[in-house]
C-alpha cells in the first residue's frame, strides 16, 4: 500500500492548511509588529518548505509502514 505523502495534493494541502492557520492567528490575535511579521514568515516557509520534507519522507519510506 502507499504511503499518501505520495500524493502532492495531500503534500500540499498539509502545508496550505497550516499556513492558513498561522494567516489567522497572526491577523485575528496578534498586535501588528515584529511577532505577526515572524508569524507570517512561518506561514510562507510552511507552504514553500513542509511540501519538500513531506515528499522527502515519502521517498525514503522503504519499509511500507
Amino acid at each position: 500500500m502507499s504511503s499518501p505523502l505520495e500524493n502532492p495534493a495531500i503534500r500540499y494541502g498539509m502545508g496550505f492548511s497550516s499556513a492558513v492557520l498561522l494567516c489567522v492567528v497572526a491577523f485575528v490575535f496578534l498586535e501588528e509588529g515584529l511577532t505577526r511579521w515572524f508569524v507570517l514568515g512561518l506561514a510562507v516557509i510552511e507552504i514553500t518548505i513542509v511540501p519538500r520534507i513531506l515528499k522527502m519522507t515519502a521517498e525514503n519510506n522503504t519499509d511500507g509502514v
